[in-house]
Order: C-alpha cells, then sequence, then structure tokens
C-alpha cells in the first residue's frame, strides 16, 4: 500500500504499465483510447494483466497469507478493491476481468482544490 493515498502499489504499477504500453502517463492519459479501441490489442493486454493478477507479484497487494490461500485474486471470496484515479481511464480492463465488479466513483467540487487545507 502506498501510505500516502491509501493507493495499492500493485495496482498503481499495472494502471501505469497499461498507460505507458499506449504511449500515455498518468498525466498524458488520453493515447489509452485508441489501445481500448484496438481490440487485437486490448485483448491481449487484458491476458497480460491476467498473468499479473496470478503472479508471485500480487502478494505485495494480498499479503503472503491470502496469497497463500487465495493464488489468483480473481478467487478471492472477500470483499476488495482497489483505488487509484487512473481507474478512469483503464476501466475497460478491469471490467473486461471482472465484470462483476463494483465501481465508485468520487468527484471532489473544484473549491476542494482551492482551501490551504484541501491537501491534508
Amino acid at each position: 500500500m502506498s501510505k500516502d493515498n491509501s493507493e495499492a502499489v500493485f495496482f498503481l504499477w499495472l494502471n501505469g504499465w497499461l498507460l505507458l504500453q499506449s504511449g500515455g502517463a498518468w498525466d498524458y492519459p488520453e493515447p489509452i483510447d485508441s489501445l481500448i479501441k484496438d481490440e487485437e490489442n486490448f485483448l491481449f493486454l487484458t491476458d497480460c494483466l491476467s498473468d499479473q493478477l496470478k503472479a508471485l507479484r500480487v502478494a505485495s497487494f494480498l499479503g503472503i497469507g491470502n496469497f497463500l490461500r487465495y493464488p489468483s485474486i480473481g478467487n478471492l471470496d472477500i470483499p476488495w478493491g482497489w483505488k487509484d484515479p487512473r481507474n478512469t481511464f483503464t476501466l475497460p480492463f478491469w471490467l473486461k476481468l471482472f465484470p462483476q465488479a463494483k465501481v465508485i466513483h468520487i468527484s471532489r467540487h473544484g473549491v476542494d482544490w482551492t482551501r490551504p487545507d484541501a491537501h491534508r
């Protein structure tokens, strides 16, 4: 977990990787749209993500105990999730992998970003 924003480092890495595959980045996400529209590459990258969700690296998200019990995130029988603002752009990949996912969208009022204490 990321200590600063309670974001899951594992999913931060995966979303960053997806954006990179499109020539984008966290501050330039627009290219992912063309990647999502390219069905062949979309399916290939979704398969790559699926493989990562079964790899040893997923233990960094699940913890070693849950990793040993559930060797794939797809096998979890407990509620789970992650927070990463880049999911806004990569959501089609995640919904392909987790079609039953529940999505929570939070938007902030612009005033919140102008208050001096807004970033604490």
